[in-house]
């Protein structure tokens, strides 16, 4: 039977051991905590102050709030299209006519007469 095996953790505590006293804060040290939360603010003040990439300036936003409403008025009258459409279709089911207006347009509405063959005139 295969058993899994780790290798040796020693340089791993060695590197903890090491690095403990860089990384572990004094004692309940008040100084420190203010100091350690103005820096902190300092820090999130400086990048406030600067635009960033996800900051989006007013030009910006007032081209993307107009095409957001011309989106949405293109999408609500594609929804009026779409449902007038299908009452359309709802109609015609049940009544199995048509709701178009009839329209005559020469050669086209007309029935086709096909023309008569010519007999030759003697």
């Amino acid at each position: 039977m295969k058993e899994l095996r780790f290798p040796d953790p020693a340089p791993d505590r060695e590197i903890a051991a090491a690095l403990k006293p860089l990384l572990t804060p004094p004692n309940d040290s008040a100084v420190y905590w203010d100091g350690l939360q103005r820096r902190v603010m300092a820090a999130v003040a400086k990048d406030v102050a600067f635009p960033t990439w996800w900051s989006v300036s007013p030009g910006v936003a007032r081209a993307g709030l107009v095409a957001a409403g011309l989106a949405i008025l293109a999408l609500g009258a594609l929804a009026l299209q779409t449902r007038e459409l299908e009452m359309r279709v709802a109609y015609e089911a049940v009544t199995e006519t048509e709701t178009e207006v009839a329209r005559i347009i020469p050669g086209i509405d007309e029935p086709y007469v096909a023309p008569r063959p010519q007999t030759p005139q003697r």
